[in-house]
């Protein structure tokens, strides 16, 4: 595709053109409403530019797939790299990097997006993150032996700040279109915030303190289908050893000893019942799979 638009920042764009022109004017509404009003009407028009059966955010879903999906397989496969492709479907609202993005400065609450396409994404960072952790928890078993073999096995795969990085990449997630049962509309959907217990940034002392403040902004919609690929670091004999390592992680967590299996369901579990992102505790960032890649790009 030649020419495409960056949706976000052509939404901030025209934000930025209608708060001029609105305080500019001559009327009698506070500097604060204006700012309300004109802020409302960027979270329709980021709906409505996000809305997936328009061309343009077509062909960027489309551009997203081929690039950073499918290109990255093809990648792998083709330097003989051991990964896992999964496509996942978020069936709660997501929103990750919650204080990040050109988003933050205007709604207070952010999101991650593609700085080139303008598309939501899942930093690879978070999911390594999330799972890292769901599986920790995972290793609290009765047998402190196994339990003590299960956390080093986590360390050394997904990495701690005692061994290091790790041994598995993970790629940031983009959609790559939406699921055929029930998909979105749009990639994004209005949303709000209700702090209850923070007045000017501290927490309150008690109930009597407490001032709802919605604040509203905008997720990634349910029904959206993200391209979710990890994989090994190394290759060659080291790239073995990793996969041992799964294997035997999978084995002791009950998932038996075939290392795509296991890595796949790893993902997919914590995506499924954990989620990823903010919010969480509230039921938002959970993804269930679609598909899933055959991972032995290495070989079995």
């Amino acid at each position: 595709m030649s020419h495409y638009i960056n949706p976000v920042l052509a939404a901030i764009d025209m934000f930025t053109k209608d708060l001029l022109t609105a305080l500019l004017k001559k009327h009698d509404k506070k500097p604060k409403e204006i700012v309300v009003e004109v802020r409302e009407k960027l979270m329709k028009d980021l709906v409505r530019m996000y809305t997936v059966n328009e061309p343009e955010m077509k062909n960027l879903l489309k551009l997203a797939e081929e690039q950073h999906y499918e290109e990255v397989v093809k990648a792998l496969k083709a330097s003989r790299t051991c990964y896992v492709a999964l496509r996942m479907r978020s069936v709660s609202p997501l929103l990750v990097g919650q204080s990040e993005g050109p988003l933050a400065a205007i709604f207070d609450v952010g999101m991650v997006f593609d700085p080139v396409l303008g598309l939501p994404i899942i930093p690879g960072s978070s999911i390594k993150g999330a799972v890292r952790s769901f599986l920790s928890n995972l290793c609290k078993k009765d047998d402190e032996e196994q339990a003590s073999k299960c956390r080093e096995l986590v360390d050394q795969v997904f990495g701690s700040p005692e061994s290091g990085v790790g041994e598995l990449v993970f790629f940031d997630a983009y959609p790559i279109g939406v699921s055929d049962d029930g998909g979105a509309v749009s990639l994004l959907k209005a949303d709000i915030l209700t702090p209850h217990y923070y007045v000017g940034g501290e927490p309150v002392e008690s109930e009597l303190d407490a001032k709802p403040n919605p604040v509203k902004h905008v997720s990634v919609s349910e029904g959206v289908v993200f391209g979710i690929i990890a994989a090994i670091r190394s290759r060659g004999s080291r790239a073995e050893e990793v996969k041992g390592m799964i294997a035997e992680l999978g084995k002791i967590l009950g998932l038996g000893d075939n290392w795509v299996i296991a890595l796949a369901t790893f993902i997919a579990a914590t995506l499924s019942a954990e989620g990823v992102g903010s919010r969480t505790t509230k039921g938002y960032g959970l993804l269930n799979l679609e598909g899933l890649e055959s991972g032995a790009g290495c070989g079995p």
